[in-house]
């Protein structure tokens, strides 16, 4: 079976992006340029597992998530190197390049061991280290990648690498596991990935909450981030080509951002812009480390913060944009 990648983020994104480096030997609780162990401490109650993101990773360091129908999780650690940074796209062969693995830890029901697909990722790896069972499912992780290819990263970009594999201890050495209950986390996530709510403030501090979809019969949500192609001129001719239609609404989001960033970069770029971009706040950042596979992405939201459709990855026109919001407006009135 195909994977299905339910997560794609850089780490940390929405929460301190804006960090600097730091002491990158040190895994301790002592505050680090607005980074503390809490900030740090990843607690995925889906699947009863928690741990503490080593200090080196908060910067460069992306988690990509998998799910298979052999495989329950598979969180991928990846490294992309500062002159890379600004290369990324979405869903192409470039941005693969780009990344350069670093270790994963995966879930799976223990009877499936012996599987060709779980076979097929051990043999990825030179490090395979069952790290915990619950229940019927077991925690390994994987590291040394076998097929890794630097070719294309500076030699500082390398060492920064290498500073971030020689860390991974740190990481096994603070996982912890607990019991879950499988088939609750499955139905309650698919009703909670269909819906978008928040509470938090736009760039300008104004307060804004998911209440504001029930205004409209149809907002576009454009998530972006302060590193990627940058949509602004496009929704700016997006929002005044809509400016006859009262019952729709343009909104952005910078994943990057969060009330604890500084949103400099970002006010710069949307200076001047006749539609809101919101901070991201630990909801709508949970849901982002869900559902987005990259940036820009944008979905369409009913009045009751519900998604229409699919979603539009990649960058597009404001034609394009303009005639998904048409089309959606015309689900909806179809089906009154």
């Amino acid at each position: 079976m195909g994977k299905k990648l339910f997560l794609t983020l850089i780490l940390f994104s929405f929460i301190f992006s804006a960090c600097g480096k730091t002491d990158e030997n040190s895994n301790n609780d002592t505050e680090k340029n607005g980074v503390t162990l809490e900030d740090r401490t990843l607690n995925l109650e889906d699947i009863g597992l928690s741990y503490v993101i080593p200090e080196s990773w908060v910067n460069n360091t992306f988690l990509k998530t998998y799910k298979t129908d052999e495989i329950l999780a598979e969180l991928v650690y990846t490294f992309v190197s500062d002159e890379n940074m600004s290369k990324l796209a979405i869903d192409t062969e470039t941005d693969k390049t780009l990344h350069k693995n670093v270790c994963e830890i995966i879930v799976f029901k223990t009877e499936y061991e012996r599987l060709n697909p779980i076979k097929e990722l051990f043999d990825k790896y030179e490090n395979v280290k069952e790290i915990a069972v619950q229940g019927d499912y077991s925690y390994y992780l994987l590291s040394g990648y076998k097929d890794l290819d630097l070719s294309n990263v500076s030699e500082e970009g390398k060492k920064r690498y290498n500073r971030i594999v020689d860390d991974i201890y740190l990481l096994e050495e603070s996982i912890e596991t607990k019991p879950f209950d499988e088939n609750a986390v499955l139905n309650n996530q698919n009703e909670i990935d269909k819906t978008i709510t928040f509470s938090s403030e736009t760039l300008d501090g104004t307060k804004i909450t998911s209440l504001c979809f029930a205004d409209y019969d149809v907002t576009l949500l454009n998530f972006g981030a302060t590193y990627a192609t940058d949509e602004t001129e496009t929704l700016n001719e997006l929002t005044e080509s809509l400016k006859d239609y009262e019952n729709v609404q343009i909104l952005s989001a910078y994943i990057d951002l969060s009330p604890q960033t500084d949103n400099t970069e970002a006010k710069k770029l949307r200076e001047n812009s006749p539609f809101q971009t919101i901070v991201m706040d630990e909801k709508l950042g949970n849901w982002v480390l869900r559902r987005l596979q990259g940036v820009p992405t944008s979905i369409l939201i009913d009045t009751n913060g519900k998604i229409i459709g699919e979603f539009i990855e990649g960058a597009k026109t404001a034609d394009f944009y303009k005639q998904s919001i048409l089309d959606a407006l015309d689900e909806i009135e179809n089906n009154k």
